[in-house]
């Protein structure tokens, strides 16, 4: 169905462009390149081949089926070790540990989008349940393919901002004709800047819900974080391997391709690699389970304010009218994104238990 809505407008395009004359062909070319730059951005399965992603598809049903499996053998690894008696525990803990995952890295985890059909939008991928686990290699890769999710959402939220102002505000104003009543500069400004960030605002709400900002913190917790070091004054420096598990809050790792050394500085997990911006990225902003949500909550409080601002300064009817238009489009999305803050508050909160408990089982032990 989406496909004759496409071709339907492509071909209105083309008989009033090539046929009647009464488009220029410069508005043809920038609607048309609009077009091909927001269906790649948002069809991210567009050109897979559906034989490819039949097998996605079995593939992540068939890890669905194993996920009991394989977590029940997961935590009988970390019971073991977490077993051991204490003159094991006090002879390794100087010494990061390595071991050897088995599960396989190769395939993608659990936390990242199932495939759907071809033409199905980005906001339509299924983000499955994350499931913690002690193999780094297995978060890292995890965090890459959440990472590449997260990057072609925020590009496509900047891009469908630009071109909305672009075709709705910036062009109807430049082709304004002199039968239409003449304004102030300044509340037009103003009245452009609300619909802008009421469009981001409403394009954020729905590209970053709470489930993604859910797997982009879970995620994000088992990363950690490194600082990075110019000079060391301990002797328990090792080479960081991607092999190792237990890199914990002090470890101290010098990567060989640059001699530089890096402190880890999360209590429990430090499973990101000290020089990905990426993983470094997601830990600044998912980290902390409400600090992206924060941002959002900080425009909406900007956006209420400026239109409160243009209620306020409003002269003529139809000031009014597009005054309420305006709260009336963009209430839901302040509406989603203070519910999910709620949400996310929750979350925070169970995080904050779990934590807790960790720790002073480890100081118990």
């Amino acid at each position: 169905m989406i496909v004759f809505v496409y071709f339907g407008f492509i071909a209105w395009l083309i008989l009033h462009t090539f046929v009647r004359h009464q488009l220029s062909k410069t508005f043809f070319s920038l609607i048309f390149g609009h077009l091909i730059i927001l269906t790649l951005l948002d069809k991210p399965n567009l050109f897979q081949n559906s034989s490819d992603n039949s097998s996605k598809q079995s593939t992540v049903s068939r890890k669905q089926n194993r996920n009991s499996t394989s977590s029940s053998s997961t935590s009988s690894i970390a019971t073991s070790v977490i077993g051991r008696p204490s003159s094991y525990r006090s002879s390794t803990n100087t010494q990061p540990r390595k071991v050897n995952p088995i599960v396989t890295t190769s395939s993608s985890s659990s936390s990242t989008e199932i495939p759907s059909s071809r033409w199905s939008s980005i906001t339509e991928q299924k983000i499955g349940v994350h499931e913690c686990s002690t193999f780094y290699e297995q978060a890292r890769q995890e965090a890459n393919d959440l990472w590449s999710l997260f990057n072609r959402r925020i590009i496509l939220n900047f891009y469908r901002t630009l071109t909305s102002f672009i075709l709705f505000d910036f062009i109807p104003i430049k082709m304004m004709g002199n039968n239409v009543r003449s304004t102030d500069n300044q509340p037009l400004k103003l009245l452009i800047l609300i619909f802008t960030l009421s469009t981001f605002i409403t394009h954020s709400a729905f590209l970053f819900p709470v489930k993604l900002q859910t797997a982009l913190h879970r995620i994000a917790t088992h990363l950690g974080q490194w600082r990075s070091q110019s000079s060391i004054r301990t002797d328990t420096i090792h080479e960081w391997s991607s092999e190792c598990n237990s890199y914990t809050r002090g470890s101290v790792v010098k990567l060989s391709s640059n001699n530089r050394y890096f402190v880890a500085m999360e209590h429990l997990s430090n499973a990101a690699h000290p020089q990905s911006k990426a993983h470094a990225i997601i830990y600044r902003f998912f980290g902390d389970a409400t600090y992206f949500i924060n941002i959002q909550i900080v425009f909406c409080i900007i956006l209420t304010i400026l239109q409160f601002i243009w209620i306020i300064r409003s002269k003529y009817w139809e000031q009014i009218l597009i005054s309420w238009l305006i709260t009336f489009y963009s209430s839901y999305p302040i509406f989603k994104i203070t519910r999910d803050r709620i949400i996310l508050n929750l979350v925070e909160y169970q995080d904050d238990v779990q934590t807790t408990t960790t720790l002073k089982q480890k100081r118990s032990s």
